[in-house]
């Protein structure tokens, strides 16, 4: 599917209802005369700048080109005397380094809090990593023997193919402790109704920490090697929380259930054991089953795919002190348009 600006009337009503755009809008406002361009007006100018691959000062001069004033019709720009305005390439920059650091986490949460809400807890979670290329000149960041190019990567939490969280890191870190920083850090309610990944995050640490936050077994690809531990069994867990149970100050809430056991033994520092069981688990999921969440787990890849095809989803050209602002405004945008236009099944 590709944009252009005939399809941007939907993506400006959503923000148009941004409760933390508008609560910025008043909060920010001038305190004498009043803005030329509102906060929606500049990340509708944002938005076609970077769904057409485009310069500052190339959206500039394409909207003060031919055609230019359908454009900024479209984009729902003010308007006077009937000349339809364009924003200056110092206005719009002066947006992106000052203004939208101030919106940026909070429009970002939002978006996913309206995401989780409308999935709600029969969604999937899928978590992987994706490359964001950089100039092959650059000095900053690192060659990638895998990928054969300089980038850094984006680590990005979904649910349903709606990216919820990211963060950002140098081209060869690990990706199994970016998961666990965002499921440790984030206060997002994850409920789900299962946790999808990929072999680079098969570890203990992350069934455990997936298990904590979301009440799932997380499904991976465990790889020809994995093995299965026999000495852990659900009755060897029972014999843990038994041998708690017999401490005088032990107190067990009633109708403790399998999952309130295995939270109990994460609490009392059981992680590793409750780990391999959880690992257990999923290693026993039947093939056909394994098969099905594969499928599902590749929708994280296709919304990757995706993303590099609608936006300039990269590092190249990006000066490093705003280098992590601009990926913030891709990774909104990329919200943006997995939210209005395109159910994640029908890619």
């Amino acid at each position: 599917m590709q944009l252009d600006v005939s399809d941007m009337g939907i993506a400006r009503r959503t923000l148009e209802s941004s409760e933390e755009i508008d609560r910025l809008e008043r909060t920010t406002a001038p305190k004498r005369g009043g803005r030329t361009y509102s906060l929606v007006d500049m990340m509708m100018v944002v938005l076609l700048m970077e769904i057409g691959h485009k310069t500052l000062g190339g959206i500039v001069s394409d909207l003060r080109g031919t055609g230019g004033q359908d454009k900024l019709r479209a984009l729902g720009m003010p308007c006077r005397d009937g000349v339809y305005l364009c924003p200056s390439k110092s206005t719009i920059s002066d947006f992106i380094n000052n203004v939208w650091p101030l919106m940026a986490d909070a429009v970002i949460r939002e978006i996913a809090d309206a995401m989780l809400e409308r999935i709600g807890i029969a969604g999937s979670m899928t978590f992987d990593s994706t490359p964001l290329e950089a100039s092959r000149y650059s000095e900053r960041h690192e060659y990638s023997p895998h990928y054969e190019i300089r980038m850094d990567k984006c680590h990005i939490l979904m649910a349903d193919g709606h990216p919820l969280a990211f963060t950002l890191t140098g081209a060869n870190d690990g990706d199994n402790p970016e998961m666990l920083r965002i499921l440790r850090e984030t206060d997002m309610p994850l409920e789900t109704a299962e946790f999808l990944t990929d072999g680079a995050y098969h570890s203990y640490e992350s069934y455990v920490e997936v298990f904590v936050k979301t009440g799932r077994v997380m499904g991976t690809n465990q790889g020809v090697d994995a093995v299965f531990h026999e000495d852990v069994t659900w009755r060897k867990a029972l014999a843990h929380y038994a041998r708690y149970n017999r401490r005088s100050d032990f107190r067990p809430p009633k109708g403790m259930r399998p999952r309130d056991i295995l939270l109990y033994l994460i609490r009392q520092g059981e992680r590793e054991f409750v780990g391999k069981f959880l690992h257990n688990l999923d290693f026993r999921r039947g093939a056909v089953l394994k098969a099905e969440m594969a499928r599902r787990r590749h929708l994280c890849e296709t919304v990757h795919f995706c993303a590099k095809r609608w936006l300039r989803f990269d590092v190249r050209g990006l000066r490093r002190e705003g280098e992590r602002q601009r990926v913030k405004i891709r990774f909104f945008i990329l919200q943006l348009l997995t939210t209005v236009f395109r159910d994640p099944e029908g890619i």
